[in-house]
């Protein structure tokens, strides 16, 4: 990544936008590392490739998490609790056919850098995911 960029993304600096910059960097490197760390010790580091626009944590338990682009600086920072990681299993599973070839529905949806990107939060049975994805235009 260009130095100018993490200078101007680390320093928020008003006469650029974080957002292009973040584009731009993932363009000219292909992809920009993505840490996920909670505080009972989850903390798995990812590249988010802009090929495919997608970097997905797995395994993650009800916790306080904090997203953490390259160099540091917090993207998003919050507890992921039950609601959002656990299906309820007073509720029936969706089968297969029931979600027309795609994912189940995310438990919660956070914007970051601008919209730019976003941080998608799925269910599972013992555990959860984050995917976090580039918005193409």
């Amino acid at each position: 990544m260009s130095e100018h960029f993490f200078k101007s993304f680390m320093a928020g600096d008003s006469h650029s936008s974080p957002a292009r910059e973040m584009h731009e960097a993932i363009r000219a490197e292909n992809s920009v590392s993505i840490t996920l760390s909670g505080s009972l010790g989850y903390s798995r580091t990812l590249r988010l490739d802009f090929t495919n626009g997608r970097c997905v944590f797995t395994d993650l338990a009800p916790d306080s998490y904090s997203l953490l682009i390259e160099g540091g600086r917090c993207l998003w920072s919050g507890e992921l609790d039950a609601s959002l990681l656990l299906l309820d299993e007073s509720v029936p599973l969706q089968l297969a056919a029931d979600t027309d070839g795609g994912e189940f529905p995310a438990t919660a949806q956070y914007p970051l850098i601008k919209n730019e990107c976003e941080m998608l939060v799925y269910a599972g049975l013992e555990t959860g995911r984050v995917c976090v994805r580039v918005i193409t235009p």
